[in-house]
């Protein structure tokens, strides 16, 4: 019982020394935890790290791996533009080390344990504090993804023709259309497939549309009708040079067709022997028969195109060396008058392809840029990750403190400083103190909000690459409002990130998808040197960046222009040939954005505007040719005079060379060797059937409608030729009244061209406009 209460007498001395000495425990608690706290802190910000994923185009990107992420180059500037080495004393070597690159790989392939390359890779780092690792990370990825864009991005542009070469004697007059013709080709080969399936109007509108016609009237005008003169007139630079030129062209081309003509003798042997002998074949009755392809035909009508080919490529020969002989029989030099119209025909038709080549690499780069910028993409943005063990520190150090404060009160207490101890007033007091500049007035924040569709992909409307720094920073500040470049590095954006969204992209990718998280929303600081260019600035961006992002991708000013045939042209068949080419490209135009509109509205507009250009072909345009035609009217006589009795030449010879190609097909037709089958009921029930495959029969046939286009072509050009001589004879360039009623006709006509185009641009304008009117915001945010 005794020692029941002297325990009793224990327990309460000992907690009235825990309420004694409370000041001394809670002290002692504080300064503990406070080192805790800061051993937390410290662990937390040691173990942080910046954080990405980036997407990788493996289609495009052959044979890549993890190396191939750090490539020196890129890590040097890197390294060099961000300081690394003095700030932080590593070398490149150790830099390079720091980055840690992991693929993603789906959950599925995994399990499988194939070999796989993944497309998406996790990347962290961590150099220096945790706010200049992220901005290292950011500056890696924005040079990495240039790195290939410039690697991958081709460099080929069309070379534009010099007009200097026109300054060469040595060359003839032909030999500089054979160059414009050898680059316009190479041109056409190029640019012929996108003409039809390139028709994001954000991207590309009408330019390539607009370039094949301006080839086509190229083409089929300013160099026809140069070629047509030159035949006609026989009129040379240099006749000493032609001569040197002619004797070695003619002993090519006589080979050639020597050549040829053996090869055809041998391909005429050939298909007399290929005999082939033909059984009966009995088919019990009921049996189903589908004719086949015997291969034994099929090597007859090889060998009948084969022998065709070579024919007809033996006439163009022939046909060539007429057209040197002729000349070599009446060449002449050219006066002063003929070169000068000669060289300034010349000098335009190059100034024209030149235009053209412009444009051309206009489109092509710009096509470029938008394939290779998505190479690289960003998965996820930079985000700051940790690993640390921080809370578990401080929970341990609370609870250490706890302990040590009561061992410190029992300690103060077996000292013997119950009554006289010294009481000292602790104050333990963190002060935090941010020092910012004070300027007297607070920061501008804004909110940009993008929701078009393409972002998901992380695209701008044309399918280039999405950044907020470009679009805001370089397009639209520094571009468009001139802000200076020191203004410039004190505006910071910062995307308005999910919290776990390094998390779910990871997930998703393991889940098999091919998936990007590009933020919709975007933080703007603007922190200027004064508040009147802050507030400048701010209202720039809230009233008119939005509309300046969506304009941006239509921003085409080299395309789009108003035609203008009637004056660029000399002769009323040279505009009306040009007009002609127009409306056919835009048929085509027509009938390709009808078939890949979205809305049967556009549809509905498109047939609308196909019934105005069959309007224009079919009335207005054939009011014109029949009021020239009947009237024998040409806009400039002397002029016409010359270039038609080269068309009427050129004319000559072509009637003349498709009557030589005719009696070819002819004789290939009396020639061919058709196979005759027979079908005979017997008296069982059976069927004998005599004969083979119908590859042949179907040969037969195609090579007759060849025949029967040659013969139709043929009389097409003879009523042509008929109806030159007739304006050759009789033309006049007519009083001034019909002068004047002609140009209205045409300027009415062209009028009604340029209107129809304004229409098509005035659709895919509107389409564009109702899919992305609202698709960027820009909101004042509270400091």
């Amino acid at each position: 019982m005794n020692v029941e209460n002297n325990d009793e007498l224990d327990l309460m001395e000992l907690l009235e020394i825990l309420l004694r000495e409370k000041k001394t425990v809670i002290i002692a608690f504080i300064i503990v935890s406070l080192v805790a706290l800061g051993g937390a802190l410290f662990e937390r910000n040691k173990s942080k790290e910046a954080l990405g994923i980036i997407n990788i185009n493996i289609s495009k990107l052959e044979n890549f791996s993890e190396n191939d992420l750090l490539p020196m180059g890129v890590l040097e500037k890197v390294y060099k533009e961000n300081k690394v080495g003095e700030k932080n004393e590593i070398s490149l070597d150790k830099f390079r080390n720091e980055f840690k690159v992991k693929g993603i790989i789906p959950k599925d392939i995994e399990e499988k344990k194939e070999k796989y390359t993944p497309n998406n890779y996790s990347i962290s780092l961590r150099v220096g504090d945790i706010s200049e690792s992220e901005n290292i990370l950011n500056s890696y990825y924005k040079n990495l993804q240039e790195y290939y864009m410039d690697k991958y991005e081709t460099k080929y542009n069309f070379n534009e023709i010099p007009l200097d070469i026109l300054n060469n004697k040595n060359y003839e007059y032909l030999n500089y259309i054979s160059i414009i013709e050898k680059n316009k080709n190479n041109l056409e080969s190029i640019l012929k497939n996108k003409v039809n399936s390139n028709l994001n109007y954000g991207a590309y509108g009408f330019g390539y549309r607009e370039i094949d016609i301006a080839l086509e009237n190229l083409e089929n005008i300013k160099i026809k009708e140069l070629k047509e003169y030159l035949i006609s007139t026989n009129i040379v630079r240099n006749v000493e040079s032609f001569k040197d030129q002619y004797r070695s062209k003619r002993d090519s081309l006589l080979n050639t067709i020597e050549s040829k003509e053996k090869i055809g003798l041998n391909y005429k042997n050939l298909l007399k022997n290929a005999k082939i002998d033909r059984g009966n074949v009995v088919l019990p009755k009921g049996t189903k028969i589908q004719e086949g392809n015997d291969n034994r035909e099929g090597y007859y009508v090889d060998l009948m195109e084969s022998y065709l080919k070579n024919q007809l490529e033996i006439e163009k020969l022939k046909d060539e060396l007429n057209l040197l002989e002729e000349k070599n029989n009446h060449v002449k030099k050219s006066n002063n008058e003929e070169n000068n119209f000669i060289i300034n025909r010349l000098k335009n038709i190059i100034l024209e392809y030149n235009e053209i080549v412009f444009k051309s690499n206009i489109l092509e780069n710009r096509e470029n840029y938008i394939e290779n910028g998505g190479l690289i993409k960003l998965g996820n943005p930079v985000v700051i990750a940790s690993n640390s063990k921080a809370k578990l520190i401080l929970g341990g150090g609370i609870i250490l403190g706890v302990f040590l404060g009561i061992a410190m009160a029992f300690l103060k207490n077996f000292m013997g400083e119950f009554k006289k101890g010294k009481h000292h007033q602790l104050l333990s007091v963190l002060v935090l103190c941010c020092l910012v500049g004070y300027k007297g007035y607070g920061q501008e924040i804004l909110k940009v909000t993008y929701t078009q569709n393409e972002l998901e992909k992380g695209l701008n409307p044309d399918g280039s690459l999405f950044s907020v720094e470009n679009s805001i920073k370089n397009n639209f500040l520094r571009d468009k409002l001139k802000l200076d470049e020191k203004e410039l590095e004190n505006i910071k954006i910062t995307p308005i990130v999910l919290s776990n969204s390094y998390k779910i992209v990871e997930n998703r990718i393991i889940n098999g998808e091919n998936f990007i998280y590009v933020p919709s929303e975007y933080k703007v600081v603007l922190d200027l040197s004064n508040r009147e260019l802050e507030k400048k600035v701010t209202d720039q961006l809230i009233n008119n960046y939005p509309k300046f992002y969506i304009n941006y991708y239509l921003d085409r000013e080299e395309f789009g222009n108003k035609i203008d045939y009637v004056n660029k042209y000399d002769t009323y068949r040279e505009s009306l040939e040009a007009f002609n080419n127009l409306i056919k490209g835009l048929e085509s135009e027509v009938k390709n954005r009808k078939n890949s509109a979205v809305y049967n509205e556009t549809k509905y507009e498109y047939n609308n505007i196909n019934i105005k250009l069959e309007r224009l072909k079919n009335m207005d345009y054939m009011e014109i040719l029949n009021y020239l035609n009947s009237k024998n009217i040409v806009k400039n006589s002397k002029l016409e005079k010359i270039l038609l009795k080269g068309e009427m030449e050129l004319l000559e010879r072509k009637i003349k060379n498709f009557g030589e190609v005719g009696k070819i097909y002819k004789n290939i037709l009396n020639e061919y060797d058709v196979p005759k089958s027979s079908v005979v009921l017997l008296e069982n029930g059976d069927i004998s059937i005599n004969g083979s495959s119908n590859l042949r029969e179907k040969e037969y046939i195609n090579i007759s409608k060849r025949y029967l286009e040659i013969l139709n072509t043929k009389n097409i050009l003879e009523r042509k030729l008929k109806e030159n001589k007739k304006l050759y004879d009789s033309m006049t360039e007519g009083n001034e009244k019909e002068k004047t009623e002609i140009k209205g006709m045409f300027l009415n006509f062209q009028n009604n061209i340029n209107s129809i185009i304004e229409s098509m641009e005035r659709i895919e304008l509107k389409n564009y406009y109702k899919e992305y009117r609202n698709s960027v915001k820009v909101t004042p945010e509270k400091n």
